[in-house]
């Protein structure tokens, strides 16, 4: 069974909550990351390519948004070619934010994310 028939279940099994999932389903972007799109990310922050992973990781999760700011923060990244600590501080907030969003994929592969930062 799916992640998104597992969705469908759960909001004909509880309608209090249906207004909640049912946007869940119309969002096309959010497909489960392979293996690979991980160790992706875990190659890109041994680098130290800390900002283009957390824009990989928005991208995944297709939320409009996180993408924007996270390429925010490349553009400062690029032209300064160093971060302030209060960008460092927003990036790792925005990176909870996005792994956050990504719990709804389960618990293993939240992990896994959360593992690769």
């Amino acid at each position: 069974m799916t992640l998104r028939d597992e969705v469908k279940k759960m909001a004909r099994a509880n309608p209090e909550l249906r207004p909640h999932l049912i946007p869940l389903l119309k969002k096309q972007g959010m497909r489960i990351p392979e293996a690979r799109a991980i160790e992706k990310l875990r190659q890109m922050t041994d680098q130290n390519l800390h900002t283009e992973a957390v824009l990989e990781l928005a991208k995944m999760v297709g939320n409009r948004k996180y993408i924007k700011a996270a390429e925010g923060i490349r553009m400062i990244h690029d032209g300064f070619r160093s971060l302030d600590v209060d960008v460092i501080k927003f990036r790792s907030k925005l990176l909870k934010m996005i792994l956050k969003q990504a719990e709804l994929w389960g618990k293993e592969v939240a992990d896994e994310l959360r593992g690769a930062f």
